[in-house]
């Protein structure tokens, strides 16, 4: 599969559009913004801020975090715009149902696992949550502990952060249960191939 370098480019005071450059060929091309989102061509689509964007090397799908819109789109091979997260209203809600109904506020960075499951830092919120990407299977986290998270396909839930501010530096719950910590508007995520989640200098082990 091609590596690809994304660009986020202006075009307007808010209207953006993500350009893809070819590392091989070193050709440039458009393949989200400039023009009613879901199910439209992506290139039609208008895309409000994006963020954080990561591409899915197994099936070449691309995910890009729109912190005005409050949502998470997916673009897939075929060129096609879809929601996947968000139902555009600036607030927290939503978990343990289908996440394209769920609030988020701002999101910014985003992240996949191994399975292609998508972790967000949902940064006006405070938290980390996770989305289900899968078509059938729950996805759990911190099996074989006293505590666990349970997401079924196409639901989110929060991994990470009570939705408090961290007033406590440097620690906000460091040693304890992922989330009753607390974070600080978490801009980045990160997973690593073990599943450990970190958001800029704190992991989730």
């Amino acid at each position: 599969m091609r590596r690809n370098l994304f660009l986020v480019f202006v075009i307007g005071a808010l209207e953006l559009v993500l350009l893809a450059v070819t590392a091989n060929a070193q050709n440039i091309s458009t393949i989200a913004g400039g023009g009613p989102p879901n199910g439209v061509s992506a290139t039609a689509a208008p895309i409000g801020t994006p963020w954080g964007v990561v591409q899915d090397s197994a099936t070449g799908d691309i995910y890009i975090s729109d912190t005005l819109s409050n949502r998470i789109f997916k673009v897939d091979t075929s060129n096609r715009l879809s929601v996947v997260a968000g139902n555009s209203v600036n607030n927290f809600a939503g978990d343990g149902g289908p996440a394209v109904n769920a609030s988020l506020s701002t999101p910014q960075g985003i992240a996949l696992d191994n399975n292609g499951n998508l972790y967000i830092a949902d940064s006006g919120n405070k938290v980390i949550r996770v989305v289900n990407t899968q078509s059938s299977g729950d996805l759990i986290l911190f099996q074989g502990t006293a505590f666990q998270v349970t997401v079924q396909p196409g639901d989110i839930a929060t991994v990470a952060g009570d939705g408090t501010e961290c007033t406590t530096a440097p620690s906000c719950g460091d040693g304890t249960r992922a989330t009753t910590a607390s974070l600080t508007a978490p801009a980045g995520v990160f997973v690593d191939g073990s599943g450990d989640i970190s958001s800029l200098i704190r992991a989730i082990t």
